[in-house]
């Protein structure tokens, strides 16, 4: 007999119009785009010019994702070309030279060299990729307990995820048999919790409830660390996952969310200064009283243009890139390949390995290029994938690398996207995917931890089947 859990979750959109009315209008914003580009007198050079070509190019692929209504799959390429977008494009735009870590020069030959990264990543995902895996068929998982065993069991490891959060952070990041099986799992039940109240009406004002308190706690717990990252993650979770089950796109809540992301980024940057060297001495409830006694006066820090101007220059990579472009291999050498070493060796527990090297890429690569003080050796810096492909082998290493990601997502969504996906393979598919589409930590760091969400993921579905069938046996 099928169960609940057997059942595919009906993801293919009912309604072609309205995804094709977002379309649409994406597709006038780029054409708006260069119509106000080359009215303003003065904003038609070079730089912005390459800009909007990132930029357009970045939304293209949700553009056809939804024109083509694909809401059936998890959008983590369009994910990607939404970040160079965004985070290449947008920000060229609007940077100001006060803030701008480089000259228009260096960032024109960063774009230029972006914009044809973009391109072959494309070429390899809508192209190649698509006639490579073809015939490759998408993840099937025979389910090993019934749907509301699953569900409770995603409430129990959610509950236990958010504990973990609060109190003991501080020392499972050091222990990584600790903490990435558990970020997996919390991730995983998160995705089976909101894809329940979203497609079940059974106790829904008691879902609703619980829901609110987690994703409540979760804010809280971003807000406490001094990170935004945590609560966009959180926040875009439940957006991506109300997306493909809905087919709605909740465009007040984004909008919302940007202008507070806004205005709470110089607050983040004050409550860091604030607490210092002392955030492993406070709890969780006094990082959190803290960042919300900031915040009750965010115009303390920064008015409305500094703000916006904190947030671009925050969200910048192509300065970054220009940055690295101007340094290597002139006066620093490339690493070729230094920055990967961790990959072989992140999936191994330290209780195996005590010795084991601690990663430390993101202060080291820093260094090299003269980002961080001389002893400061505690601050980690983003290292994004594409400025990551050229301080190892520079300009064919982005040309290749890019293309080797294109083939990469290619052939994830190949392997996790179906529309019929029950809840446990949708869930497992959004919990590896939403970990990779912003592309601004180190890529041994991203990709590195697939391996152990897929161990997790898999002793996580022998614990259920063993323990499920242990019971029945024991209660008949």
């Amino acid at each position: 007999m099928e169960t609940l859990i057997d059942k595919p979750l009906l993801l293919v959109p009912v309604n072609h119009r309205y995804g094709r009315k977002i379309a649409y209008f994406l597709f006038w914003v780029t054409i708006s785009m260069f119509f106000v580009l080359f009215l303003i007198e003065g904003w038609s050079t070079e730089k912005n010019i390459l800009a909007v070509l990132i930029f357009c190019l970045g939304i293209l692929p949700f553009t056809r994702w939804f024109y083509r209504g694909e809401c059936w799959a998890f959008p983590v390429f369009e994910l990607v070309g939404l970040f160079y977008g965004v985070c290449f494009g947008l920000s060229s735009l609007f940077i100001s030279s006060d803030i701008s870590i480089v000259d228009d020069g260096p960032r024109i030959a960063a774009l230029k060299l972006t914009l044809l990264g973009l391109l072959l990543a494309y070429w390899a995902y809508y192209g190649i990729g698509r006639v490579l895996f073809k015939s490759l068929r998408p993840l099937k998982i025979k389910n090993p307990v019934p749907y509301d065993v699953l569900v409770k069991n995603a409430w129990v490891i959610v509950c236990i995820y958010l504990l973990y959060r609060i109190f003991f952070i501080n020392y499972g990041e050091t222990i990584i048999f600790i903490h990435q099986p558990l970020m997996a799992l919390g991730n995983l039940s998160n995705g089976i919790i909101l894809v329940d109240v979203l497609t079940s009406r059974k106790n829904l004002l008691r879902k609703y409830i619980g829901l609110s308190l987690v994703i409540l706690l979760q804010i809280l717990i971003g807000l406490s660390s001094g990170t935004l990252g945590q609560i966009a993650l959180a926040v875009f979770f439940f957006l991506l996952i109300y997306l493909n089950i809905e087919k709605k796109v909740l465009i007040k809540t984004i909008i919302f969310f940007i202008i507070a992301v806004m205005f709470m980024n110089p607050v983040k940057h004050e409550m860091r200064s604030s607490i210092g060297e002392n955030s492993n001495e406070l709890n969780f409830i006094e990082k959190a009283d803290v960042f919300i006694g900031l915040l009750k006066n965010p115009s303390k820090y920064s008015d409305v243009r500094g703000s916006f101007e904190s947030t671009i220059d925050r969200i910048d990579q192509s300065g970054l890139l220009a940055e690295v472009m101007v340094q290597s291999p002139e006066y620093v050498p490339f690493a070729w390949g230094k920055t990967y070493v961790s990959l072989f060796t992140i999936w191994v527990p330290r209780f195996l390995w005590p010795e084991k090297p601690i990663s430390s890429v993101g202060n080291e690569w820093a260094h090299w290029y003269g980002l961080l003080s001389t002893y400061d050796f505690s601050t980690s810096y983003n290292l994004p994938w594409l400025v990551e492909f050229y301080i190892n082998f520079g300009i064919p290493g982005v040309l290749i690398g890019m293309f080797l990601c294109g083939l990469g997502f290619a052939w994830l969504k190949a392997r996790l996207c179906s529309e019929q996906s029950t809840t446990l393979e949708y869930s497992i598919a959004v919990a590896i995917l939403i970990t990779l589409w912003f592309e601004e930590s180190n890529f041994a760091l991203s990709v590195g931890g697939l391996f152990i969400y897929f161990v997790t993921f898999f002793f996580y579905y022998k614990f259920l089947k063993f323990f499920y069938k242990r019971k029945r046996f024991l209660s008949s």
